[in-house]
């Protein structure tokens, strides 16, 4: 009984708030049809700002055909959550509504609920990523090295899971993942429509298990910038090493330069010494674009340790393709005019235009590719070593070691 005033005071506080909010709902009719539900937050000339069920969207008002107002979806919400029967089927069945709507936190509240009174509920369950071992639902919402059934039902309960069970339910749990974020990036994230992908995002950042980390990332690390994007707020909302990790790596290897800067900054942000080491580690891969990013990332984040790395990877000599230009000359300009002569038996042509003899030659400048041994200047590098200690030196390693050392005494 105590469990349940504490849940109808819950939802009456959700649907007093909820009401609240619907009576102020407008609904935005698109010049190009379809409409918008949600909350007129601010305008000015060119946009309509709307807090609506997939976040805040803004709309061009030249887009906007009419405005009117119109019972909201969480009108509809209210009505249906005031109705519910008191079991677990009804509370999932109005999550399942819920997810179609896009309200997320309301959905994840209905499974939780429809738990709470049947524990062994398996839709609920597995809605919200538990995966049973044996006789035992696994919370795929818990920490790797904490797996064990949940407490809910005593009844039920098995002895702590041994390794292999551990690694069995964490696999399965991160397969569900894999199957499920992979959908929503192929079929949303993916997709031309901007509702579409706005809808996929939603569903993404909805997503706040620790054990959908590596699968988060090896589904959205490849995909488009919105999703890349989506990603790196998500781990940044993880403190796992997991997240560093695979926080790092984006720093280093995605091609969007405002995405890596924003992981190098929750990167700093942690303070955690792996990552500095890990990137003066990439500082001697010897790959240009790999050593240029990690030069970057260890000034933003104002290593000192690694300046005399950096100073070591100003330039490097490379054996590169080259263009060598190379000079035709075309005797036959001059052929009406010259006149030949023998000079020990070997047969010249002379040239009478002293100009054309003074500028060496009638020629045409062609190219021709050569491997050659050159140098390389990493300007990039140093760029990061004049942010990180305030000094030009230039490319001249002496000059810069030989402040280093004067510094280091």
């Amino acid at each position: 009984m105590r469990r349940g005033r504490s849940t109808i005071g819950l939802l009456t506080l959700s649907l007093l708030w909820l009401n609240a909010w619907a009576a102020r709902a407008d609904v935005f009719h698109l010049k190009s049809g379809g409409a918008v539900e949600g909350d007129l937050i601010s305008k000015d000339e060119t946009t309509y700002t709307i807090r609506a069920a997939v976040g805040t969207v803004s709309i061009a008002r030249d887009a906007v055909a009419r405005i009117e107002k119109a019972p909201s979806l969480f009108d509809e919400y209210a009505r249906r959550a005031a109705a519910i029967e008191p079991n677990a089927r009804s509370h999932f069945q109005l999550a399942q509504w819920c997810a179609e709507k896009n309200l997320f936190t309301q959905r994840k509240s209905h499974l939780n609920e429809a738990i709470k009174l049947d524990p062994d509920f398996a839709p609920a369950r597995k809605a919200l990523g538990y995966v049973k071992v044996g006789r035992a639902w696994v919370d795929g919402s818990a920490r790797r090295d904490a797996a064990r059934p949940t407490p809910d039902n005593p009844e039920e309960q098995s002895p702590e899971l041994g390794p292999k069970d551990r690694d069995k339910a964490l696999r399965l749990v991160q397969a569900h993942w894999t199957r499920r974020i992979r959908a929503i990036r192929q079929n949303l994230l993916e997709a031309h429509s901007q509702n579409l992908v706005e809808k996929g995002l939603a569903r993404i950042r909805a997503i706040d298990d620790p054990k959908a980390i590596l699968p988060l990332s090896r589904e959205l690390g490849a995909s488009n910038l919105a999703a890349r994007t989506v990603l790196v707020e998500l781990l940044s909302g993880f403190e796992h090493d997991e997240a560093t990790v695979n926080l790092a790596a984006l720093a280093l290897i995605d091609n969007d330069g405002a995405l890596r800067h924003r992981a190098i900054l929750e990167l700093q942000r942690r303070d955690d010494p792996r990552v500095l080491a890990q990137f003066r580690t990439a500082l001697q891969t010897g790959n240009d674009v790999i050593v240029i990013r990690a030069a970057y990332a260890l000034a933003t984040m104002k290593d000192e340790n690694a300046i005399p790395l950096l100073i070591n990877q100003l330039m490097v000599r490379r054996r590169k393709v080259v263009e060598i230009p190379i000079r035709r000359y075309f005797t036959t300009f001059t052929d009406g005019y010259a006149r030949p002569f023998t000079d020990a038996d070997r047969r010249h042509w002379q040239p009478v235009n002293g100009i054309l003899d003074a500028h060496g030659g009638f020629a045409q400048v062609e190219s021709r590719l050569e491997r050659r041994m050159v140098t390389v200047f990493r300007t990039e590098v140093l760029e990061a070593l004049k942010k990180l200690t305030g000094e030009n030196f230039g490319f001249n390693e002496l000059a810069w070691n030989r402040w280093y050392q004067e510094k280091s005494l």
